[in-house]
């Protein structure tokens, strides 16, 4: 526990899937934007494919009890936190043309990790939170759990 009002966990919960891509979709949103235009297919492929144990999330614990405030994602070769948003997916979501154009995009942003290898996919706090240590401690949390 940190000397604050929330809490680093390795793992997001099922039910914090909406809320952990509404956030990913608030820090990269621009970016992705690129291939996908609309706000609400990203956020709809980011809640059906974010892989919840590839990341570290920080929850409030008050006054709003187990509120996702930030989170940290990573890749390793077990896997991404946004490993779950697959070719099919995108087709599915986004019509073959659309989606083949999207999946072509967003494989330039795409990084394998090699063995022994950690990479940080993104970090993100909600707005009214930054400013207070979350983010640091969420990298914190990172660096050790890569230390190993």
């Amino acid at each position: 526990m940190s000397k604050h009002n929330y809490l680093i966990e390795r793992g997001l919960d099922e039910g914090e899937v909406g809320q952990a891509a509404l956030l990913y979709e608030a820090a990269f949103g621009a970016k992705l934007g690129v291939a996908i235009k609309r706000q609400a297919h990203r956020v709809n492929l980011l809640s059906q494919g974010l892989q919840l144990d590839h990341a570290f999330a920080a929850r409030q614990v008050e006054p709003h009890a187990d509120q996702l405030i930030g989170m940290v994602g990573f890749t390793t070769q077990t896997g991404a936190l946004t490993a779950g948003v697959t070719y099919q997916k995108i087709l599915r979501e986004l019509g073959f043309f659309r989606g083949q154009k999207a999946a072509l995009v967003l494989s330039l942003f795409e990084r394998k990790a090699k063995p022994q290898e950690l990479l940080l996919d993104g970090i993100v706090v909600a707005v009214h939170h930054r400013g207070q240590g979350v983010g640091t401690e969420l990298f914190q949390a990172l660096i050790a759990y890569a230390k190993g």
